[in-house]
């Protein structure tokens, strides 16, 4: 079974300044998911997201799932901790879905609202 190649803390704590400022750099009113934004900055550096078993599900690796540095699963943590990153400066609105049932937050669509 494939392993983390460091612990999931310090994989979140490197990831959500890049994300952060990501996020920064996009307009108000742009939409996108924290899947395609991780998706993205992983696959500059060389990850892949692939299915490495039931007991992962889908994980970055960069070689071939011998390791891994995040499964999507992280991503519920890391849009937490995104969220109270930039709450003085952005809002992830996802109030578009208010009263639905829908899926995985990190897959949905969120709208950026500059903070004033």
């Amino acid at each position: 079974m494939a392993k983390r190649e460091s612990s999931k803390k310090e994989a979140i704590v490197k990831l959500i300044p890049q994300v952060c400022g990501y996020i920064c750099q996009m307009q108000d009113g742009d939409k996108e998911t924290m899947l395609r934004i991780v998706n993205a900055i992983y696959d500059s550096q060389g990850y892949e997201l692939q299915h490495l078993g039931m007991h992962i599900g889908h994980a970055w690796t960069r070689d071939s799932g011998q390791t891994y540095i995040l499964a999507a699963w992280d991503l519920i943590e890391v849009l937490d901790l995104t969220g109270e990153c930039l709450k003085d400066t952005v809002k992830l609105d996802f109030s578009e879905y208010d009263g639905m049932i829908v899926g995985l937050p990190y897959n949905l669509d969120f709208t950026v609202r500059k903070v004033n």
